[in-house]
């Protein structure tokens, strides 16, 4: 009964009751945010309030600001 042979370094997995899929491609992270020409164009934004960081990269001046 457990004279099969396995392969060189195969280890079998433990079975478990649940999967250790990954989670559901539709729900992506999204960034928020957009690109600017400068700090008081992001000055100016106005973002949400429900504690989410939103990105202005700034490609001219080199940077990116976080609001």
């Amino acid at each position: 009964m457990y004279n099969q042979q396995m392969p060189y370094g195969y280890y079998p997995q433990p079975q478990n009751s649940y999967s250790r899929q990954p989670a559901s491609t539709s729900s992506q992270m999204m960034l928020k945010g957009r690109p600017v020409s400068s700090v008081d164009e992001v000055r100016a934004t106005v973002v949400d309030f429900d504690g989410s960081v939103f990105y202005f990269p700034d490609i001219a001046n080199k940077r990116i600001y976080t609001k």
